[in-house]
């Protein structure tokens, strides 16, 4: 377990998924796949763009209809204020000023980021626990 010592309050994080109960596994693995296929930041957008746009110009239609329902949907994610990276950050979330996270629905999870961002909670932090989490994922 990591604490995070934020300017409003302690959090304290799984620091691996080997650390989450099975429950809070099934939702990050969901929201992890969203992450990678869809996203939902501008950064994303330009990358579904790119990718329709080769797909278009190698006459790979069926692909590039895939790629623009994924544009789509990062979009919306991304007009309705929806981070995926957040909601991911959130799944390691064990608890706030000692008090457990219990609820991982969806709904929960994206107030659960609103109040740690109130709380001091940075990008920066969300990018590097999700950044460890990928190099211990990938066997060397």
């Amino acid at each position: 377990m990591k604490v995070l010592e934020l300017p409003g309050g302690k959090v304290s994080v799984y620091e691996n998924i080997k650390e989450f109960p099975i429950h809070v596994f099934a939702e990050f693995q969901k929201y992890l796949v969203q992450d990678a296929g869809i996203g939902s930041t501008m950064d994303d957008v330009t990358r579904h763009y790119s990718n329709m746009y080769r797909l278009l110009g190698a006459g790979m239609t069926a692909e590039a209809a895939t790629e623009c329902y994924n544009l789509y949907q990062n979009l919306y994610m991304a007009l309705n204020k929806i981070n995926i990276q957040h909601v991911c950050f959130v799944c390691f979330v064990h608890s706030i000023g000692g008090q457990v996270l219990l609820d991982y629905s969806e709904t929960n999870l994206k107030a659960t980021a609103a109040r740690l961002g109130k709380m001091g909670l940075t990008q920066g932090h969300v990018e590097e626990l999700l950044e460890d989490l990928k190099k211990k994922l990938i066997p060397s």
